[in-house]
């Protein structure tokens, strides 16, 4: 064989076995690097809000002290990319989507968990995320950070002629777990502990996390339909003690919230915080919010003061 050939001939068999070896490592390494949930679009109708194909509209990932890049990314898009986490979605973060519209802006909102959500903002695959969580002390540490436009708070609502008028927080938890089933374990003469909740999956996901966090709420809790079912419960049903939402009391004539720890269930005292049991809502970026991130925050806080809805005031506390 000419030498020549010979040593072209395996230069070319190096180079396929070494481009063969390339290949098979990084397959090997994709394979076992974890992933976040894909990216579920949603079907949401209004003009403005544009369906999701493929990866096409992200922005490559990049390091997360890159914000300015970021920030240039968002401007020469003409549709902005944000990711809602389910308790967000839950919370009625989507309903602010047509006044994106109205400004010009096509959302390409998705859907993913909490936890996703804020992932795929780490990776730069979205200009904002609106969870319904805080974030945790890991995200700020790595340059997340958290515009709060809004909260849901919970109380516990007895009717107006029961002798209790607050509770502590260790005794809110013994009556929640069902630790604690008849009200004479804490000195009232009240009979059997009745727990009233509502139906919704989401919701008493969310009122239970308010109240308990990662805990479970009692098993024999009765189930119903909403806020006014449960008050119209508490009212007709002795012993029975109902988690609504505050503001829902309002409706509902002879029933109380209870203090928890000597602190009045309010959003008021939510923002001052010193009320715990609520869910926040929250707007997460990476650096300062701007972009269509600050025009969907303003959308939000114009619309809950517009309608005095439970977001105004934490909203407006926190923000101004």
């Amino acid at each position: 064989m000419n030498p020549h050939v010979w040593r072209r001939a395996t230069s070319s068999t190096v180079a396929a076995a070494t481009l063969s070896l390339c290949v098979h490592l990084l397959f090997s390494n994709h394979q076992q690097m974890p992933k976040p949930a894909p990216l579920h679009p949603l079907d949401l109708g209004p003009v403005g809000i544009a369906p999701m194909i493929g990866d096409s509209v992200y922005a490559p990932a990049m390091p997360l002290g890159e914000v300015e890049r970021s920030a240039t990314v968002v401007a020469q898009r003409t549709a902005a990319v944000a990711v809602f986490g389910q308790t967000a979605k839950g919370l009625g973060a989507l309903e602010q989507c047509q006044a994106m519209a109205d400004r010009g802006i096509e959302l390409v909102a998705s859907v993913a968990s909490d936890r996703d959500a804020t992932e795929f903002l780490h990776m730069g695959r979205t200009e904002f995320a609106v969870v319904g969580t805080q974030l945790s002390a890991d995200d700020v540490a790595s340059g997340l950070q958290a515009a709060p436009i809004g909260a849901e708070v919970w109380a516990l609502a007895v009717p107006q002629q029961s002798p209790l008028e607050s509770l502590s927080s260790p005794l809110v938890r013994r009556l929640l777990t069902g630790q604690a089933r008849d009200w004479r374990e804490i000195g009232l003469n009240l009979g059997t502990v009745g727990l009233a909740v509502p139906m919704d999956p989401e919701t008493y996901a969310r009122a239970s996390r308010a109240f308990l966090g990662n805990d479970a709420l009692a098993s024999g809790a009765e189930r119903l339909a909403d806020d006014a079912a449960v008050l119209a419960h508490v009212l007709s049903t002795p012993g029975a003690i109902g988690m609504v939402r505050v503001g829902a009391q309002t409706q509902q004539p002879g029933v109380r919230l209870l203090r928890i720890d000597g602190i009045e269930a309010s959003h008021d005292e939510y923002a001052n915080g010193r009320y715990h049991a609520a869910v926040p809502l929250v707007v997460a970026t990476i650096g300062p919010a701007q972009g269509a991130a600050a025009i969907y925050i303003e959308a939000m806080r114009k619309e809950s003061a517009r309608s005095g809805t439970n977001l105004d005031r934490k909203s407006t506390r926190l923000n101004s």
